[in-house]
């Protein structure tokens, strides 16, 4: 794959991570959608695939700005591999 093309894509689908799963689950506007579970697989999956192809796209080069925004990335994205882990190992009420 072109890598201008994987980079575009990558960021395309990093920008679908952050806007689409939060219109579901705080309008009204997406219900059609189906429920929100679906939507939060579809939001770990391009919150996965995205960086991974942004990754490929820079050739394992990180340098200059380009280098730090990607390992705020990569934070970014392991907090959401705990959050992940968080949400299924925790219980849903105090009882």
């Amino acid at each position: 794959m072109d890598p201008v093309l994987s980079g575009i894509i990558g960021t395309l689908l990093m920008v679908m991570t952050e806007i689409l799963y939060s219109l579901r689950k705080r309008t009204r506007l997406l219900n059609w959608g189906g429920p929100v579970r679906y939507w939060l697989s579809f939001h770990i999956f391009t919150g996965i695939v995205g960086p991974f192809m942004v990754l490929m796209h820079t050739g394992l080069e990180f340098r200059g700005l380009a280098g730090v925004s990607f390992i705020l990335t990569i934070i970014v994205a392991g907090s959401g591999f705990v959050g992940r882990y968080l949400y299924t190992a925790l219980p849903r009420s105090l009882t």
